[in-house]
């Protein structure tokens, strides 16, 4: 069992979802991180120290997936929350163009048709086949008729 697991209070489970949302997003291509704004914007700690706004993100995103207490696992987590949502509105964070989802979702795709294209492939053989055997049936029941009615005449 994880401590990921072990998260009851409801707002302490939104906050773990969103950051582990916003890794999933970072990790996929969808956001981006300007990474130039993220080292030349500071903020001041509690402790007098000045950080910038990029550190102070890595930082708690390590703190959060590395911490195996509870306590320490949700102030990190909060903490990173609060760091990538400033992050977010300074324009340090931005959406991307999320190349690896989009990959991801046209593999699915890929998949799904060609699965229909070998379900149709075999639907299409299938009537193909009883076409073919109706074509020679008709052929039969013709050159039965024809010597029926020459038999007739």
């Amino acid at each position: 069992m994880t401590i990921e697991d072990d998260i009851t209070p409801k707002e302490d489970r939104k906050v773990m979802d969103f950051v582990t949302d916003y890794m999933k997003r970072i990790r996929n291509g969808e956001l981006v991180i300007d990474s130039k704004m993220a080292q030349s914007i500071t903020r001041f700690l509690p402790n007098g120290y000045s950080h910038p706004l990029g550190m102070l993100i890595a930082s708690s995103l390590t703190q959060f997936r590395e911490s195996d207490d509870y306590d320490n696992f949700i102030e990190a987590a909060r903490d990173a929350k609060r760091w990538i949502e400033e992050a977010w509105d300074q324009g340090i964070i931005s959406e991307g163009n999320g190349l690896i989802g989009k990959h991801q979702e046209c593999e699915k795709e890929r998949i799904r048709l060609e699965n229909e294209l070998t379900l149709l492939s075999k639907k299409f053989e299938l009537l193909d086949e009883k076409y073919q055997t109706a074509l020679s049936e008709i052929g039969v029941l013709r050159e039965k008729l024809y010597r029926d009615g020459v038999k007739q005449k």
